[in-house]
């Protein structure tokens, strides 16, 4: 592990003691015999990242290989640019918009003159012979699951290819999805954990507003109380304020003063979701859709309050 110790030394920003403890996260995944796949579960700017160009380093040291994925093709040229200036000419880019004669140099990597690739989920499919290292950035991201033919999920492919090979698998995460978390903490994936940002950052503070209790306390707004007390504030000192709404919908739920849910459906138990533009309600887990009905099924009220704004494509 020498060549990890000096790179990390002379080449990362991080504060010792945090290269310490990335450092035998690090080599907790490449030293580990069973090869089982990792799962790197870190905060937002524990540096991530910077794990995942250590693990490159020692698997290039080793005349190996290495994939990195991306969700999108928008994130690749951002990552793209920091492995550059790490590994020069051994890096290439690979994604649906290439042309053929981009796609030819991406072909290079079965000669070896391509050691690191980096793109979509797409990427897996290049002709490596020695890949020695497979790495997701942002895992839990539902653009890794291919709803078109062929269908698959990119974690299921990626593991298999890594046992083909004998190679690492790294999944890096700041919101591992539900799955992969079980399976780490099962013991079927092996789960290292940044719990801290790099150079004593803070994580930003979040506050959760109840609307049921803001509703039945007269507050019949799309926004809590202590949301438009912010604005107010940021409005006041000429400040900005960013909020993003949730898409394809136009609201969450529909539902009386004093109730949380309007109808339940026995099917899947979910609440359904209201649609403006059929008039209807649809449940987005099992399909069903039904009319909106002028008299609640739970209790006799007639009256509807459709809350919690949304935005459509």
């Amino acid at each position: 592990m020498s060549l990890i110790r000096t790179q990390w030394n002379e080449r990362s920003p991080l504060p010792r003691r945090q290269n310490r403890r990335r450092r035998f996260l690090l080599a907790s995944g490449i030293e580990q015999k069973e090869k089982k796949p990792v799962l790197l579960h870190g905060v937002t700017g524990s540096g991530k990242t910077e794990i995942y160009m250590q693990m490159i380093a020692e698997v290039l040291a080793r005349g190996e290989q290495a994939i990195v994925l991306v969700p999108e093709i928008a994130l690749t040229p951002l990552l793209a640019e920091r492995f550059v200036s790490r590994f020069g000419d051994a890096v290439s880019v690979t994604h649906s918009r290439l042309s053929m004669g981009e796609r030819w140099i991406n072909g290079k990597g079965k000669d070896g003159e391509i050691s690191v690739v980096i793109g979509a989920r797409s990427a897996l499919f290049l002709p490596f012979p020695k890949v020695g290292a497979i790495i997701m950035d942002e895992a839990h991201e539902n653009s890794y699951v291919s709803d078109i033919t062929p269908k698959y999920d990119t974690k299921d492919v990626a593991a298999a290819l890594a046992k083909r090979y004998g190679a690492l698998l790294l999944m890096g995460t700041a919101t591992p999805d539900f799955i992969s978390y079980y399976k780490a903490k099962q013991g079927e994936f092996l789960l290292l954990e940044l719990k801290e940002r790099t150079g004593g950052g803070v994580l930003p503070r979040m506050l959760v507003t109840d609307m049921r209790k803001e509703l039945a306390e007269g507050n019949r707004s799309a926004f809590g109380r202590a949301l438009q007390a912010e604005i107010r504030r940021n409005l006041e000192k000429g400040e900005q304020t960013m909020l993003f709404s949730e898409p394809q919908r136009v609201c969450n739920l529909c539902f009386l003063p004093q109730l949380w849910a309007c109808d339940e459906m026995p099917e899947c138990d979910l609440t359904y979701t209201y649609h403006a533009k059929e008039h209807a309600l649809a449940c987005h887990y099992c399909g069903r859709r039904a009319p909106l009905p002028k008299v609640c099924p739970s209790v006799a009220r007639s009256i509807f309050v459709i809350s919690a704004q949304g935005h459509r494509k």
